[in-house]
Formats: C-alpha cells, sequence, structure tokens
C-alpha cells in the first residue's frame, strides 16, 4: 500500500490504537465518564450490567469511553422501537464492543477514535448504528437528515448484530471490514465508507443516502468476508474514494443475502443488494470487487428481488455467487453498472470499468436476469462465449457500442435478450444508424434458439425466426406485417424453396408499391441455399424493395437469383433511409439492368458488407438480344453510401460493369473488389458482326458520376471502350491518401491487369472528374488509346502514379472508308506510362512503368493536348513496329485501259513520334522529368516525340518548360517504317489537243522510309512549340535530323537549355529508299514511248546536332551542348542544319549559345545516291547521277547555316570531317537572300562569335567556318586547321558578296592549295579589319588565293596579337575585352 504523506500519521495511530484495544484485557470493562446531554437517566451499574433507561424518544450521551467487556452487558431500557439513544465517545479511545448490547430501540455508538466489535459481541437491538464520523446535537436533536463529518478511523464488525423485525444496522466511517454477522430481517443493512455522509430517515426507515465528502483514507473502504443478511429487506454497501490511491472501494467474498419472504397468504416481500461505489471515480480507481455470494432469490414463493454492482469499475470475481431465482415466481434481475468500457471476458483484460468472464455471466443467467450498462462514455465488449440454458434474459445497456466478438447463445424455450444504446449510432452515413451500436464481429453469433425466444432491440420487438419455429415459411407465405422487426435466431436451410411457386422460388419481401419497413437482423446467422428464379421480374431478391428499413448481420449462402431489372441477392432495391450493414451474400445473381451480388440498386447506405458470388449481366432474352447495364458485384446502380464493404465475385455485362458498383452516383468510401470485371462485345447470330460493343467497365465502379475515397481494385478488367481498373468512365471524384510525397501508401488504387480496344486506363478509362493520390500498378494492354493511369483524361490528375507495363495489341482495330480509299487499323495507336490522350490537368503524378508498342508512345502521356505540371517518367518507352500499323488502300474500278485493282497501296508501321514523357505535346508541360531510356522509329524525343503548338491556344500550346530527359534515346530502323506502292491512273487529257492528246500513263512509285529519323535526347520534332529552361542528359542515336536535345526544330523557340549526352548518326538506321517509273501506254498505232525513271538512295546519319539536328525558322538562345557528335552529312556541335527561310517563324536565330563537345562526319555514314533518266530505245533525253559520300557540312556549332543568324555563340571541341565544308564554328555559312548592301540585312550571318577546336576535313575548311557566303562580324578561330584546298585560319573559302569584319585567327594551317592564315580563298568577298598570327599560324600568307575586291586581311606577331591599337575598328568598348599585352582580343561569352 502507498501511504499518502500528511497520511501516515493517522494511520499508524489508529492501527496502535486497535492494537492496544485488542490487547488491553479487563483493564476496559463498561461504557465510562458518561454525561448525560438529554432524553435519558443515569447509566445504573449492577455487577458487569450497565442499564440506561431511555425517558424521550431522542436522547444523547456523552462518554469519556465506550467499550463493554465479554461478559458484560449495556441494556437500554424505557424505549420504542423508533427511539434512538446516541452514545457519543469524546475520549481520546477507541471503543471496543466484546460482550453485549440490548435495546427495543435503535443504538448509536459514535466513537471518531475507531469502533471494534469482537467476535464475542452479541448486538440485539431494534436498530444499531456505529459510526467513526460525528454528529451535531443540534442536527441530531432537530433534521430528518442526519449529517456524519470529520471521521479518519475505521470500523471493524467480527461478532454478530441482529435487529428486531424492520430494524436496521448502519456503519459509516472511512473503512469498515465485516468478518462478523448482521441480520435485519425485512429491514435494511446500511455500510457506508466516506468522510462525511448523510443519512434521510424516516422513523426506522433509511430512505435515502448521500455521500458528500469522499474518504482520503488510505484503508480499504468496505470489506465483507461474513455475512449479512436481510431477507425481505434490503442491503447496500455504499463506498466513495477521493483519489486514484484508493483501488477497491467495495471487496466483498461472504454472503450478502436479502430472499423474499412471504408476508401473508400469496403476499411476499422481495429482498435488494446495492454494492455501490462512487461513479465519478477516474482511471481505474473506485473498484468494486464482486465475489462470494449475492442472494435475492425466492426459493419458498414470490418474484425473486434485485442486485445492483455499480461503480467506476465493477470486478466479478469467477466464485461470485449471485441469484435471483424464483422456482415459483418471477426470476429477479442483477444490475452491472460500471463507468467505461466493461468486457466479458478474463480479468486479465478487463475494461476501464471491470469485467466478469464469459463462463461467469453464462452461469450466472442460470440464476437471474442479468443488466449490463455503462455510463457515459462506455462500451461493453463480449470476448468470450457466453451461454446459458435457461429462460432469462440479458440485457445490454451501452452508452456507445455493443461489441459481440464472441458467440453469445441462449438455448432456453423463453430465452430473451435486449441491447441498448444512447449514443452508439453510425457517424459517416448520411443519417444515423439507430442500430449500429450492436457490432458483431470476427464472425461472432448471436443464438436464439428456443420456440419462444425474445429480442428487444433499442425498444423495438422483433419476431425471431429459427429452426424451432415456421417463421420463415410464415415470412414467405402469410406475407408478414411489412413494418414489422425480424431476426434470425438461427441458421435457415432454405433449399426447399427450389419447389416453390411452380419453381419460381422464393417471393421477394416487399414491391416498389408496397416495401418493407421494418428491420432485418441476421444476427450473425445464414439463410442458405434460397433460390429464386424470376427472370422477367423487378424487384428481385430476398427483399424485393426495402424503404427505411435495416437490414443487418445476415448471410446469403448458396443459392441463386435470377431477374431481369433491380435484382440482388440481398435486396432488389433499397430506398433512401434504408440501410444495410455486416451483411454478405455468396449466391450467384443474374439480372439485365441493375443487376449486384448483393443490391441492385442502392438509395441507401451499404456498410461493411460484401458478395462473393458470380454476377452475370444478361445479353439474350425472350425479346432477343439485349444490352446488360448497371452490373457489378456488389451493387448495380449506387444513389446512397457504400462505406467499408467489398466484392469478390466475378462479373460480367455489357455497359456499366464494375467489381463493386456499376454506376455510382453516391458515395463509395474505404471499400474494394477483388473479383474479374469482363465486358461483354454483343454479336449477331453470323459471330462477327457486332450488336453491341462493352463500355465503362471498371475493376470497381463502372460508371462514377459521385465520390469514391480509398477504395480500390484488384481484378482483371477487360472491354471494349472506356475500360479501367478501378473505374471505366469518372465524371466526378477518385481519390485516395498518401503517407508522404515518395509516392507511397496509396488508398485509393488498382492492381489488376486492365485490356481493351479504345480509352483504357490501369485506373481509369476515360476521366471527365478528378483523379487525386491515386495509383495503379497493373499492366495495361490497349489498341487505341492506353494509359497506366487513364486512357483518356479530359479531366483533373493530382499527386497519382502507374506502376504497370503498358503494351499495345494487335486486334484490327477497324476498317474506314473515305471516298475510295480504305484505311485499316491494327491496334496501339496511343499509349502513355500515366495517360493515354491528356486533355485535361496533370500534376505532381508519376509514371514508373515500360510503355511499348504503339504509334504515339510517352512515358507519360501519349499525347497531351492540356497541362502537366511537375511530372515524372521513370520508365522505358519503345515504338516498336508491331502490333500498331496502319494501311491504306485505294480502290478503282475504271482505269480506262488497263484496269488495276488498287491505285495506291501503304503501309505505316508503329514506332513512330515517341517521347520519354509525352509522345505528341501540343499542350504545356512544365516541371517536368523523363529518365527512362527511349528507343523508337521516328520523331523520338527523350522528353517529347513531337511538339506542336496550337495556334489557337497563345497561352498553352506547344510549350515546355523548366523539364529535363535523363534517359538515353535511340532511333531505330526497325520501327516506324513507311513502305508505300503507287500506281497513277490516267490523266484525263494531254495538251487539251486532239489525236495523241489522250494518251494515257502508269506512273509507279515504289518506296520506304526506315525508322530512326528526327530524334533526339529530349524532343523529337518541335513544331512550333515553345521549349524554356529544359535539358537532356542522355545518349541519343538516330538515323537522320538528330540531335541532343532536339531531333527537328521547325519554327518554334528553345531558350535556356541543355544537352550533355554524346549524339550519334547511324549510317544504317532511317534510310531512304525511293523508285519512281513513267510508263505511257499506247495507242495501236503509236511505238517506242520514253520511259522515265529515277531512284534515290539515303543513308542514314545526316543532319545531326550536339543540341539540334534540323533547325527550321526557329529560334535558339541561351543554350549548351557538352555531349560529342557524330554523324554523316550536316553535323554540328550545337545544330547540324539551321535553316531560315522565313516560312514559319522569325528565321533561324541562334544566340548566346555554345557547343563544347568534339564533332565528327564520318565519310562512311550518310552517303546519298540519286539518279534520273528518261529515254526510248533509241535516244537518251536526260540522263543525272549524284553520289555523295559522308562528312559533309560539319561545324563545331552548325554543319550547315542557310539564311540563319548565329550570334553571341562559341564552339570548343574539336572537328573532324571525312569531306569537304568543315568550320570550327560553322561547316557552311549560306547565304540565299539576292545580292544587295553589304552587310545584308537578312541571311546568313555569324556576330561575337568564336571557336577554340583543332579543325580537320577535305575541302573547304576553315578554323570558324568552312565556306562562307554570308556575313561574319566579330568573330575568331584559335584551332589549327588542316585539309587540302581552301584551308584558312578562319574561313577556308568566302565566296562572292560575302563579308568578313573585325574578325582574327590565330591557329596553324596547314593544306594543300589555297592555304591562308586567314581565308584559303576569297571569292570577290569583302574582307575588312582582319587579323591573324602569323607566328603561331605557321604562314606569313593572310589569304592563300584571291579574285575580286581588294582586302584587308593584316599578319600579326603573337606580342602584337595582344595590343588594343593594332587592331583597328575593333569596338573595345562593347564587343572586345583585352587584358594588355597578356591576352588576344576576346568576344562574346570569354569577355569579362
Amino acid at each position: 500500500m502507498r501511504i499518502r504523506k500528511g497520511s501516515k500519521a493517522k494511520v499508524l495511530s489508529w492501527i496502535m490504537t486497535v492494537m492496544f484495544v485488542l490487547c488491553a484485557g479487563t483493564a476496559w470493562a463498561l461504557p465510562g465518564g458518561g454525561a448525560v446531554v438529554s432524553g435519558s437517566d443515569a447509566p445504573v451499574v449492577d455487577d458487569r450490567t450497565m442499564t440506561i433507561n431511555q425517558t424521550a424518544p431522542k436522547s444523547i450521551i456523552n462518554w469519556e469511553s465506550y467499550s463493554i467487556d465479554r461478559r458484560e452487558t449495556v441494556a437500554y431500557t424505557g424505549q420504542d422501537t423508533s427511539w434512538i439513544s446516541l452514545n457519543r465517545v469524546t475520549g481520546a479511545d477507541p471503543s471496543r464492543i466484546l460482550g453485549q448490547i440490548t435495546a427495543d430501540g435503535a443504538v448509536w455508538v459514535i466513537n471518531p477514535n475507531g469502533l471494534l466489535i469482537g467476535s464475542s459481541a452479541k448486538i440485539n437491538v431494534g436498530s444499531f448504528l456505529g459510526s467513526t464520523l460525528n454528529i451535531t446535537d443540534d442536527n441530531f436533536n432537530n433534521a430528518g437528515t442526519y449529517s456524519f463529518r470529520d471521521g479518519l478511523n475505521g470500523i471493524i464488525n467480527q461478532g454478530k448484530i441482529t435487529t428486531t423485525n424492520g430494524g436496521y444496522v448502519a456503519l459509516l466511517a472511512p473503512s469498515i471490514t465485516n468478518k462478523g454477522t448482521i441480520t435485519t430481517p425485512s429491514g435494511q443493512t446500511l455500510i457506508a465508507s466516506g468522510n462525511a455522509v448523510n443519512l434521510h430517515m424516516d422513523g426506522n426507515i433509511i430512505d435515502g443516502t448521500g455521500l458528500n465528502e469522499a474518504t482520503d483514507s488510505e484503508a480499504l473502504g468496505i470489506v465483507n468476508s461474513g455475512k449479512i443478511y436481510a431477507d425481505g429487506g434490503s442491503i447496500l454497501l455504499f463506498a466513495n474514494s477521493a483519489g486514484d490511491h484508493l483501488k477497491t472501494v467495495i471487496n466483498n467474498t461472504g454472503v450478502i443475502q436479502a430472499r423474499t419472504i412471504a408476508t401473508g397468504e400469496d403476499k411476499y416481500k422481495a429482498g435488494s443488494i446495492h454494492l455501490l461505489g462512487n461513479f465519478l471515480g477516474h482511471g481505474n480507481s473506485n473498484t468494486i470487487n464482486v465475489g462470494g455470494t449475492l442472494d435475492a432469490s425466492a426459493p419458498n414463493g414470490g418474484d425473486g428481488g434485485s442486485i445492483e454492482t455499480s461503480a467506476a469499475r465493477v470486478m466479478v470475481a469467477n466464485n461470485a455467487n449471485v441469484t435471483t431465482n424464483a422456482p415459483q415466481g418471477a426470476t429477479g434481475y442483477w444490475y452491472i453498472d460500471p463507468v467505461g468500457d466493461f468486457n466479458i471476458g478474463a480479468s486479465s483484460g478487463a475494461g476501464e470499468g471491470g469485467s466478469i468472464t464469459g463462463s461467469k455471466l453464462g452461469s450466472s443467467l442460470g440464476k437471474t436476469h442479468v443488466v449490463i450498462g455503462t455510463t457515459h462514455p462506455g462500451s461493453i465488449n463480449v470476448n468470450q462465449p457466453v451461454s446459458w440454458r435457461s429462460n432469462n434474459t440479458l440485457t445490454l445497456n451501452a452508452d456507445e457500442y455493443i461489441n459481440v466478438n464472441k458467440n453469445i447463445t441462449a438455448s432456453g424455450k423463453n430465452a430473451g435478450m435486449e441491447f441498448n444504446s444512447d449514443d452508439g449510432d453510425f457517424p459517416e452515413g448520411p443519417v444515423a444508424d439507430p442500430l449500429y451500436f450492436l457490432q458483431l464481429n470476427n464472425g461472432s453469433v448471436i443464438t436464439l434458439s428456443g420456440a419462444e425466444a425474445t429480442l428487444n432491440l433499442n425498444g423495438d420487438n422483433y419476431n425471431v425466426i429459427n429452426s424451432a419455429n415456421v417463421r420463415f415459411l410464415d415470412f414467405q407465405f402469410t406475407a408478414p406485417d411489412l413494418g414489422e422487426n425480424y431476426a434470425l435466431g438461427t441458421n435457415i436451410n432454405a433449399s426447399v424453396t427450389s419447389r416453390w411457386n411452380g419453381g419460381e422460388g422464393f417471393m421477394p419481401v416487399g414491391t416498389e408499391d408496397d416495401p418493407f419497413t421494418g428491420n432485418f437482423t441476421g444476427l450473425g446467422h445464414t439463410i442458405s441455399s434460397l433460390t429464386i428464379n424470376r427472370p422477367a421480374a423487378e424487384g428481385v431478391g430476398l427483399f424485393g424493395c426495402t424503404e427505411e428499413g435495416i437490414i443487418s448481420y445476415v448471410g446469403l449462402t448458396g443459392g441463386s437469383v435470377t431477374g431481369r431489372e433491380d435484382v440482388g441477392a440481398l435486396a432488389g432495391k433499397i430506398r433512401s433511409d434504408s440501410y444495410i450493414f455486416n451483411s454478405y451474400a455468396t449466391t450467384k445473381v443474374t439480372g439485365n439492368n441493375e443487376v449486384g451480388g448483393l443490391v441492385g440498386e442502392n438509395e441507401g447506405l451499404i456498410l461493411n458488407s460484401y458478395a462473393t458470388g458470380k454476377v452475370k449481366g444478361v445479353t439474350i432474352d425472350d425479346d432477343g438480344l439485349v444490352r446488360s447495364e448497371d452490373v457489378a458485384g456488389l451493387v448495380g446502380d449506387n444513389d446512397g453510401w457504400i462505406i467499408n464493404s467489398y466484392a469478390k465475385g466475378a462479373v460480367t455485362g455489357t455497359d456499366t460493369v464494375g467489381g463493386l458498383v456499376g454506376e455510382n452516383d453516391g458515395s463509395i468510401l474505404n471499400s474494394y473488389a477483388t473479383g474479374a470485371v469482363s465486358g461483354v462485345t454483343v454479336y449477331f447470330d453470323d459471330g462477327f458482326t457486332v450488336h453491341n460493343y462493352s463500355e465503362e467497365i471498371g475493376g470497381l465502379v463502372g460508371e462514377n458520376d459521385g465520390s469514391i475515397l480509398n477504395s480500390y481494385a484488384t481484378g482483371a478488367v477487360s472491354g471494349d471502350y472506356a475500360v479501367g481498373g478501378l473505374v471505366g468512365d469518372n465524371n466526378d471524384t477518385i481519390m485516395g491518401s498518401v503517407v508522404d510525397d515518395t509516392y507511397e501508401g496509396y488508398t485509393s488504387f488498382a492492381i489488376g491487369k486492365v485490356s481493351g480496344f479504345e480509352d483504357v486506363g490501369g485506373l481509369v478509362g476515360e476521366n471527365d472528374g478528378s483523379i487525386w493520390w491515386s495509383k495503379a500498378s497493373g499492366a495495361v494492354n490497349g489498341s487505341m488509346t492506353a494509359g497506366g493511369l487513364v486512357g483518356f483524361n479530359y479531366g483533373n490528375i493530382l499527386g497519382s502514379l502507374a506502376t504497370g507495363a503498358v503494351t499495345a495489341n494487335s486486334n484490327v482495330m477497324g476498317a474506314y472508308a473515305f471516298g475510295d480509299t480504305l484505311f485499316t487499323v491494327n491496334g496501339g495507336a496511343v499509349l502513355g506510362g500515366l495517360v493515354g490522350v491528356n486533355e485535361g490537368s496533370i500534376k505532381y503524378s508519376r509514371a514508373d512503368g515500360a510503355v511499348s508498342g504503339g504509334s504515339i508512345i510517352g512515358g507519360l502521356a501519349g499525347v497531351n493536348d492540356g497541362s502537366i505540371f511537375v511530372a515524372h517518367a521513370n520508365g522505358n518507352v519503345t515504338g516498336s513496329s508491331t502490333p500498331s500499323k496502319i494501311t491504306v488502300e485505294t480502290i478503282n474500278d475504271d482505269l480506262g485501259y488497263e484496269p488495276l485493282l488498287t491505285d495506291f497501296t501503304a503501309s505505316i508501321d508503329g514506332g513512330n513520334i515517341v517521347g520519354g514523357l509525352v509522345g505528341l505535346n501540343t499542350g504545356m508541360i512544365k516541371k517536368t522529368d523523363a529518365n527512362g531510356n527511349v528507343t523508337g522509329g521516328s520523331i523520338v524525343g527523350g522528353l517529347v516525340g513531337l511538339n506542336v503548338d496550337s495556334p489557337c491556344d497563345e497561352e498553352r500550346g506547344g510549350k515546355i518548360m523548366m523539364s529535363k530527359a535523363t534517359g538515353n534515346v535511340k532511333g531505330g530502323s526497325n520501327a516506324g517504317t513507311i513502305a508505300f506502292d503507287y500506281n497513277g491512273p490516267p490523266p484525263a487529257t494531254v495538251d487539251g489537243g486532239e489525236g495523241l492528246s489522250f494518251i494515257p500513263v502508269n506512273t509507279s512509285i515504289t518506296g520506304s522510309i526506315k525508322g530512326g529519323n528526327i530524334v533526339s535526347g529530349l524532343v523529337g520534332l518541335n513544331a512550333g512549340g515553345k521549349l524554356k529552361g529544359v535539358s537532356a542528359e542522355g545518349n541519343v542515336e538516330g538515323g537522320s535530323i538528330v540531335g541532343g536535345l532536339v531531333g527537328l526544330n521547325a519554327g518554334g523557340q528553345v531558350r535556356g537549355a541543355l544537352a550533355s549526352g554524346n549524339v550519334t548518326g547511324k549510317n544504317n538506321v532511317g534510310n531512304i529508299t525511293l523508285d519512281y517509273t513513267e510508263m505511257p501506254f499506247a495507242p495501236g498505232d503509236v511505238v517506242d514511248l520514253p520511259l522515265t525513271t529515277a531512284n534515290v538512295s539515303i543513308k542514314g546519319g545526316n543532319i545531326i546536332g550536339g543540341l539540334v539536328g534540323l533547325n527550321f525558322d526557329s529560334k535558339i538562345e541561351y543554350t549548351l551542348a557538352e555531349g560529342n557528335v557524330t554523324g554523316g552529312n550536316f553535323v554540328g556541335g550545337l545544330v547540324g542544319l539551321n535553316a531560315g527561310a522565313l516560312c514559319m517563324g522569325d528565321g533561324a536565330v541562334i544566340t548566346d549559345s555554345a557547343a563544347y563537345g568534339n564533332v565528327t562526319g564520318s565519310k562512311s555514314t550518310g552517303a546519298v545516291n540519286v539518279s534520273y533518266n528518261v529515254s526510248d530505245s533509241d535516244e537518251v533525253f536526260e540522263d543525272f547521277n549524284l553520289n555523295l559520300k559522308g562528312g559533309n557540312f560539319v561545324g563545331g556549332l552548325v554543319g550547315l547555316n542557310y539564311d540563319g543568324g548565329i550570334i553571341n555563340t562559341h564552339a570548343d571541341g574539336n572537328v573532324t570531317g571525312g569531306g569537304d565544308y568543315v568550320g570550327g564554328l560553322v561547316g557552311y555559312n549560306l547565304n540565299t537572300v539576292p545580292e544587295g548592301d553589304h552587310p545584308p540585312t537578312i541571311g546568313a550571318l555569324i556576330e561575337r562569335s568564336y571557336a577554340l577546336g583543332n579543325v580537320t576535313g577535305g575541302n573547304f575548311v576553315g578554323g570558324l567556318v568552312g565556306y562562307n557566303s554570308g556575313v561574319i562580324v566579330d568573330t575568331d578561330a584559335w584551332g589549327n586547321v588542316t585539309g587540302k584546298d581552301a584551308v584558312g585560319g578562319l574561313v577556308g573559302f568566302n565566296d562572292h558578296d560575302s563579308v568578313i569584319v573585325y574578325s582574327y585567327s590565330i591557329g596553324k594551317v596547314s593544306g594543300s592549295t589555297s592555304v591562308g592564315g586567314f581565308v584559303g580563298h576569297n571569292n570577290n568577298g569583302l574582307i575588312e579589319n582582319a587579323y591573324w598570327d602569323m607566328t603561331t599560324s605557321g604562314t606569313i600568307v593572310g589569304v592563300g588565293t584571291s579574285n575580286g575586291m581588294p582586302i584587308d586581311v593584316t599578319g600579326l606577331s603573337t606580342p602584337d596579337m595582344k595590343q588594343e591599337s593594332n587592331f583597328e575598328g575593333f569596338d573595345f568598348d562593347n564587343v572586345w575585352y583585352i587584358d594588355e599585352g597578356v591576352t588576344y582580343p576576346l568576344v562574346g561569352v570569354l569577355a569579362p
């Protein structure tokens, strides 16, 4: 025991006093020092007897001491039974009563020092009160309510206290121990523990007790190991504690008996027993231990009495014997009233409110009705089985919930149960469920097998249906009151229903016009083998239609249910304000519309329920082929709430088919489906012609127009249109949650494999709503549009993830005729790792799965016409030639001369337009990245395959900002091949004349364009789009038009970009071949007409750039390329071919950019062969042949600059060309603008730029430019230059009308002919203010050869090259910088 500070001295003093009293022997004899205050004569002592004669109804005597030895007696005389003699001890000694006290009235002994009634004591009085709490004289004399206060010490009774009939015994103290016997026949025994007690008395009847102040004593409150009898009366043990230190306030191991007695003929008086603690206790304080015997029975007739054990915590011992049994009358009640949770189970698992074992409760129910009620807050938990065979009733009154975790079984014929709750409504539904408080968990059941068993739930009586009565048959045949309540007391075998009603089986309870409005609970029991076979009926199920009713805890096992519309195993339709909870069905269900494994149509609430049976939507009936709509594993059509429920059965149907719900217009929360879902395509009798395609097929929901929260699906899903792993067609909200920003812990997800024709998604087929924090991990296989998360997105996707692989199938999607042209399309047109086609918004989302096949493919989205913000694609993306393919045929049955069935045939293999993030982008992409490797045919990009500006959307179209691609990119010949064969129809006329004016000509064109062209690290083809703040880090490999960042930039903008990977143009990738033949059909009198043939062969490896392959009418600024570049012709460290045609944008302009990598143009790569011939048998009219090997047009920054602007740029890498036109910055600077003023305002311009790398080539080789016909201003070249003919330190060949001003070179120059330190050959071009370093160049010749206009080129020594004054016309204030005597002049980005 823990003794509180300040109490230890008091407790020790009391204990020492009691020990002294017990050992004092005869030192204390009779009471002494008595002073009569009122109402009595003076005490008279005669030998061992003291007589006190009372003269008034109330007397007061103050004693110095009050003790009675075992051989002594104190007798009170002159009393009426209602008189009271108060004996107060004013001295310091406790009272020790070992002898006798006799009286006709009441004797009160008040001693604050303590009271001991020894084992030899016998107190035979009208009534007796012993107290260590004091009372004032005034209160005693004048009040009907007596207030006892200020006591510290306890009372021990070891003797016998007996009152006359109807008398009372009251013991009042902070602690009381009874080891003796207390008998109050037809009277009252009150034992109250506390520091202050109020007694309300009416004569000899205590009609009320109040505890004003709890005890702070550290002793046990009330301990009874003796016997207390009050047959026909009442016994009250009442204790209160002040703090947590007092763990137990009442501990009973003895006998407490208040049996019913006979008071006359057929008259009986029942007894009552109350063990009461304080209900205001906290935690585990204020506990009463119920052991021993509590007996309020009626063994000799009459009704049993009542027993109450109430406290903050009530602990019932397993040896407790509690009875109110009445063999000849009504059994009484035992009330257990704790505060907080009360557990029926082992004491070691007691709740805050205490416990009783299941076996003890069951055995007690054999002898008494039991009522257990918890006070707020508190639930009752049945953690051990409870069973009894008597006719008694178990009542559980919980403040909150009754959790039945183990079985409760009552087998008595008239046994009953009553369960009630004050505040156990379900909080999450649309309306509070008044029966939700009763929770049957872990498969537990409540059994009432008696023929007349009773059940009451929250005040409502239920008709019990069990195998001992015929009420199930009554439920069928007698059309029960549809407003009454029913319960299954046992399992029901309903196999007999298969023979009812001529094979139609069970008649559903309730109809649309007359619904069931009562409550039905199975109490955990099942109805097995139920049969309903009504294929033409509506409202089919165990219940046809319910309204404002509750169905709970029932299972339908086996059997089959068949109907037409509103078909479900448990209910066809439940209307609003109806509930189904904790119920299930394994029944097979078949119907046409609104068909569900549990419910056909739901407008109410379905909670904690499930279905596992197969559900089949009928596609053919007596009327022929039909569509089966709203078919699902749990509910066909949901307009209400579904919470914590699931379905596992396989589901088939044509439209709006779901694993859990077919069509959802309500709310689905914390639910799931695991069954396979199959959309059924309905064919006509020929087995080929389609009657109905399947659409809106989902693993959880077919069509969602409501909300889906924290729900998932795991089954495989297949269908035609709008097919999704979770939802087929989403028009509202799908929401989950995640643990953190690592994309883990999703609560809304789908993991099943999904396959379909069009709009196929791992989570949603078609999305017009919102998807938040959701995940799909199943593999996806589609024909037209498919995505790892969503097939086609018009809505919003936020914080979502797809990890499953996305592939294309080879199904023929269709043959489409337009006039005389027939298009045949095979599967896999548009695929995306997250979304097939996006026209909505994607934010904070990610795709990890690999994507392969198809024609337009992206790691995140196949096509983006919406916005993508902060998104990631990590899976590899592969465009392959199969299974996707498009074939084209032109049909012409009347060609005039030589009828040909086919004019034109073409095939386009899959694998074109492939991107690591997006295949085709016409929308907005911002703050994204793609990290997977990308492989495809043509138009392939590490981030985007094809980026196209939308002229109708200035804000969104074709914009990519703050994004990057890190994977390797490869364009291969094995994907994306285009092959065609054309036979031209004859022309209508020739020259409009006569004679030979109608000469039919057959034109034959056969060609092949292999895949692998237009490939880049970020964007394959950028058509008018804007790229800002982007980067590509992977290596890039392709055929022709290959760039480290962009393959083909047409009319677009690239700003603030970086490409760091190596770029390689492959010789045998992306080859183009073309064969052309034109053969006239001659009339009979015309012979030997000319034949025209042409053949073209272009090998891959041309137009290769470290940043952009082909820049066409586009602007590039603030960019950098770091990787090495290798190709055939038109190869540049930054741009392969920069063409400014002024037909799409503002010209081809490159500013503030640089290339750092080495550049190589290989002679063995990119060969071009062209032949053209027109001849007849006698004469050749035309004959042309071109054979161009690789290695031409190679530049450190740009291979060929065609009328483009290059401003404030530089190239640092070495440049090697196997052919001609090789430059450290630009291979060929070509101006095609007509002659005019110099410099021209439009044309090929290089300004404020330089090259640092060594340059090696054939002819036309320069340190800055190989061949120049444009304008070069404020430039310099530092690298060594090696070539054959026309080799110069700055420019190899400077053509007529070209301009070079304010420029210099310092590199060593080597060549065969036309070799100059500054220009190799100048062909009538303008050169002014030009310089070269004669020392480092190894030559004193500035221009190797020249013809035409004068030139101004000056050779300087190295020291002179570092003096500002030597550079006439150089703008050292704005353009150039020099550290005098230390550096050469520095231009552009080198200038500090």
